[in-house]
C-alpha cells in the first residue's frame, strides 16, 4: 500500500509520540543516570519532531486520528 505524503506524516506523528512515551518510561526506570539522560534527550528530540509535523498538518487543515491500543 502506497501512502500519500500527508498519510505518511500522520503515521510519523503517531510513531514519534509513541517513541517519546517509551523513552520517557525507560528514562524513569533505568538505573544508569547517563542512559536515563540519553533517553530523556531522545524523548525531547522526538517530541519536537512530532510537534513540527503536527504544526505542518494543521497548516494543511489535516487532523490526526489516534487509535486506542
Amino acid at each position: 500500500m502506497q501512502l500519500t505524503p500527508v498519510e505518511f506524516m500522520k503515521k510519523a506523528v503517531i510513531n514519534e509520540t509513541e517513541l517519546v512515551r517509551d523513552y520517557q518510561h525507560f528514562a524513569d526506570h533505568v538505573a544508569d543516570p547517563e542512559v536515563a539522560k540519553m533517553f530523556r534527550h531522545w524523548a525531547e528530540e522526538d517530541g519536537l519532531r512530532a510537534k513540527r509535523l503536527k504544526d505542518i498538518l494543521e497548516e494543511k487543515g489535516e487532523s490526526i486520528q489516534y487509535q486506542d491500543p
